[in-house]
């Protein structure tokens, strides 16, 4: 089977964000549900690594849409790797159904690595915006995250353990939404 890196969805990023939400209301996930339960019931494995020089550095290995491994490193933190867990489902969503369109009839596995080289392609390069689009839309959504802010006087370490995300994607996330104050 031949391996491919994933492929842009070329969507905006409201409409990325806009789908992951849209998303986690049909398959009934809500902020702070358990990410090692969804990835079962989607026919996946999470697996920890060593993701140090000389080990291999997939994240995500796709062989079918109900069929994949994620990887995650075996030395982050618990709200890191929810993180990177929602980042794959971003790349599993998003980018292997173009992946499978592209090849046709021809069987394909597609592999999202962990650290892209530094001559990585301009597609590549989107694939991981939209992934990280993906991700926060998915694990904080704007709705409940902007009530969140409003009861919490913006306060990213309140926010942050509401939602079991750190304080950085918290901040990442208000910004995104044009949330004042949200840089401090």
């Amino acid at each position: 089977m031949t391996v491919v890196p994933p492929m842009p969805c070329r969507a905006s990023k409201a409409v990325i964000q806009e789908a992951a939400e849209k998303y986690a209301g049909k398959i009934n996930f809500l902020p702070g549900d358990d990410l090692f339960k969804l990835v079962r019931r989607l026919g996946g494995q999470i697996r920890f690594r060593d993701f140090s020089p000389g080990h291999q550095r997939e994240s995500i290995h796709v062989r079918s849409a109900k069929d994949f491994d994620l990887f995650l490193p075996d030395d982050t933190s618990p709200l890191r790797d929810r993180f990177t867990i929602g980042h794959e489902l971003g790349h599993l969503l998003l980018h292997y159904p173009v992946v499978r369109r592209a090849a046709g009839d021809t069987p394909v596995e597609m592999v999202a690595t962990r650290y892209l080289p530094e001559d990585a392609s301009d597609d590549v390069r989107r694939c991981e915006w939209e992934a990280n689009w993906f991700a926060a839309a998915f694990l904080m959504p704007a709705g409940p995250f902007i009530q969140a802010w409003h009861q919490t006087g913006g306060d990213p370490a309140d926010i942050a353990s509401r939602f079991f995300m750190s304080v950085e994607a918290v901040r990442t996330r208000a910004r995104s939404l044009s949330l004042e104050s949200a840089a401090a």
